[in-house]
This record gives structure tokens, C-alpha cells and sequence, in this order.
């Protein structure tokens, strides 16, 4: 407010003006700029002023009061009205519906000595530096990776690595589930828990074969020249079979092992036998009279499906390769999970070595040998080789 001098004051007695007081604020005695507002409503005064405490309202035995004076430069009269003085809150104009926000920012965090030194290049650079300089700093600055980024980039991919993890486990697990092999367990510790022998052959099916494969049981190696020379037998089953006779192993073992063989005859015959235009269960079992009722029946429904209305029976691709699956997993059993050879089983089948490769591949074992005396070895921990993407080759 300008100075003012040799001023006529009058004093009026009208409706008192309003002050904004602040009790823990400041009030100043000294204005430089006193701007009124002219926006519609309550109207504010804006000031700037040096400190002076006014620390609560007057009392009235103080004989304090407070006037405001409307200094008119044209009549150059000074007049004075009375005031009264209001408690306020200060709030910050932009967050009146937040909850209360510090006044003060918080004490900035002590630096270190290499960041320290690091503030004060740079401040050094900003002053004094040449333009080269100034715009290293800059690039600098763009380019810093703070901590709390990467600890967000950090958690994210970890976040996506679950789920890519969890997507992985979920389609190995439909694999599994489509894999055209006998049941098995991942975790097993030996090789012949990989594929237990009670879920190839039930017990069921065990125990209605035990009059079926006494004379595998006592077998001799004229009994298997004679059974070669009829082709009773497939020559891959024979060649287990005239190893097993000169095994000393117990009885119940043994009797294990002929009743897998005699499984995989029934099967080899199967794989064959169902290529005909019309198959079905009485002609299986005029063909294999020997077979037991509950073998028969648990084929056809482990890897034949209804040819339409009618009592026939076909076997789509898969389920063949099911057969094979359960061909070979029962000679290794037979076998005694040895190395087994290759080339005689696909002889027999009627299928090229690289072929029946695959299929002991898909079962998860390894290879070793050359190409025309291969062995199949069922080794632990079970892995199943990875699916190939890409254009199939021809």
C-alpha cells in the first residue's frame, strides 16, 4: 500500500470487514501488494507481507483492534473500518477432498560419499561446463535405470515366467494325456516301476492266463524250434523266450515273463488280424480259441472302436500305435529290461528300424548301437523326447 500523507481520516461506524487469521500462521504489518478479489461469492484478500505473529484473536482487555483503512486518492481521505478477525485452516486449494498432505516435504535422504561426489560433478558441469559436457550429463540421465524399475521389470518377468511355466507344465500334461503309450509314472525310480505290470496286464487277465502259458513254462529248445518252423510264434518272441529258458530266476518272475510273451503274440495277432473287412469278437475268438474271455474283451475295448451299427470292430491309427506301444513295453519286461534289439521286433512287425525307433523313443528310451543291431534301453528318470514344430518333412 502506498504511503500516505497528510491524509483526512474519518472513522465509520458500518458492517465490520472480515480478516482471515491463522493461529499458528503470520500476519504482516509491512504490505507490498493487496490485491481484492472480483470473482462472484465470498471474496479473499491476497498479500504479501514479512512475518508478524499473531499467535490467537485479540481480547478485549487488551485494547487491541483491528481496522482497515480505504485510502480515497482523489479526495486524499483515509477511512478506516472496523474488522473482524476469523480462524483459519490452511488447505491446499487443489486436494480439499484428500486427507491432510504435510506442509513441508520430508528431509531428503543422506547421500553417500560416491553420490555425493557424483551431485557435485554434475552441479560443477552445470555451471562451469562447455556444452559437450552438459549434454553427456543430460544422456546420462536418460539413460539411468533406477532401482525401483528394475525391481518392477524384475517382478514382472518373474510373474511371466510363472505363467509361462504353468502353461508349459499344462500342456505337457495334455501331451501326456494324448500320448499313445501305456499308463505311466514320471517319477519312478527303476525302470520296470516306469510301467507297471499289473496296468498292461490286469490281474484279472493274469490270472485267467496261467493255464494258457504252462507250456512256455516248460519249454525246451526243441519246443521253440517247432513253434519257429509253424510260426506260432513271432521270431522276436521266440529269441526272448530261448534266452529266458537258461535264466536261473524265481518261479513267480518266470511266470511273469511267459505271460508278457504270450501278451505280445496275442497283440501282434491283433495288430493283423484287425486289418479285415469285418472283425469282430466271435471271429477273434475262432482264431484264438485259447484266448481268455477277459483278455479278449479288454482289447477290444482298450484299442478297437465300433464300425458303425453292426458287431465289427476297427482300429484307427493311434490305437495301432498303441498296440506297438504295449508290444514293446512288455517285451522289455519279458526281457528283463536288457538292451533290447531292434531289428528282430521290427522284422516281425513288418516296419523299418528307424520307425520302430521312434516308437521306443516315444516310450522314453534311449538308443545306442548301430543301425542294424540297435538296442532299447527303458533308463530313469523318464523324459519323453521333445515335440519338433515346423513343416513336417517328407
Amino acid at each position: 500500500m502506498a504511503l500516505v500523507k497528510r491524509a483526512r481520516v474519518q472513522v465509520v461506524d458500518t458492517a465490520p470487514v472480515n480478516l482471515c487469521h491463522f493461529a499458528s500462521g503470520v500476519l504482516d504489518h509491512n504490505f507490498k501488494d493487496v490485491r481484492v478479489s472480483t470473482r462472484s461469492g465470498p471474496k479473499s484478500l491476497k498479500f504479501e507481507a514479512a512475518q508478524f505473529t499473531a499467535s490467537a484473536t485479540p481480547r478485549e482487555d487488551e485494547h487491541l483492534r483491528y481496522m482497515v483503512g480505504v485510502y480515497d486518492q482523489e479526495q486524499n481521505t483515509l477511512t478506516l473500518h472496523p474488522a473482524m478477525t476469523h480462524d483459519m485452516k490452511l488447505t491446499i486449494k487443489g486436494d480439499k477432498g484428500a486427507a491432510a498432505l504435510p506442509l513441508a516435504a520430508p528431509p531428503p535422504a543422506a547421500l553417500s560419499v560416491g553420490q555425493a561426489i557424483i551431485a557435485a560433478r554434475k552441479d560443477l558441469i552445470g555451471t562451469f561446463g562447455g556444452a559437450k559436457k552438459k549434454a553427456e550429463i543430460a544422456a546420462a540421465e536418460r539413460n539411468q535405470v533406477k532401482a525401483e524399475l528394475v525391481q518392477v521389470m524384475a517382478t514382472k518377468m518373474g510373474e511371466n515366467m510363472n505363467q509361462a511355466a504353468a502353461m508349459e507344465a499344462d500342456i505337457e500334461q495334455e501331451a501326456d494325456e494324448f500320448r499313445p503309450i501305456p499308463p505311466f509314472d514320471r517319477d519312478a525310480a527303476t525302470p520296470d516301476t516306469i510301467y507297471k505290470f499289473d496296468d498292461l496286464v490286469t490281474p484279472l487277465e493274469q490270472a485267467a492266463m496261467r493255464a494258457v502259458v504252462k507250456p512256455l513254462l516248460k519249454c525246451n529248445s526243441d519246443n521253440i524250434f517247432s513253434w519257429r518252423s509253424m510260426k506260432t510264434y513271432p521270431d522276436f518272441v521266440l529269441d526272448i523266450l530261448e534266452g529266458l529258458i537258461a535264466l536261473n530266476i524265481p518261479s513267480k518272475s518266470r511266470l511273469q515273463r511267459v505271460i508278457a510273451l504270450q501278451y505280445v503274440a496275442w497283440l501282434s495277432w491283433f495288430r493283423m488280424a484287425s486289418r479285415r473287412a469285418r472283425f469282430t469278437a466271435d471271429t477273434m475268438a475262432e482264431d484264438q480259441p485259447n484266448m481268455p474271455e477277459d483278455v479278449r474283451q479288454r482289447m477290444l475295448e482298450l484299442f478297437a472302436e465300433r464300425s458303425g451299427e453292426g458287431a465289427g470292430y476297427v482300429l484307427s491309427g493311434r490305437n495301432r500305435d498303441m498296440i506297438v506301444s504295449y508290444m514293446l513295453v512288455l517285451s522289455m519286461h519279458a526281457h528283463g529290461f536288457q538292451p533290447l534289439p531292434i531289428g528282430p521286433i521290427a522284422s516281425s512287425l513288418g516296419v523299418t528300424v528307424p520307425k520302430l525307433s521312434l516308437h521306443f523313443r516315444s516310450l522314453g528310451c534311449s538308443l545306442s548301437g548301430e543301425e542294424q543291431a540297435k538296442l532299447a534301453s527303458l533308463v530313469v528318470p523318464l523324459k519323453f523326447p521333445h515335440v519338433r514344430r515346423g513343416r513336417t518333412a517328407k
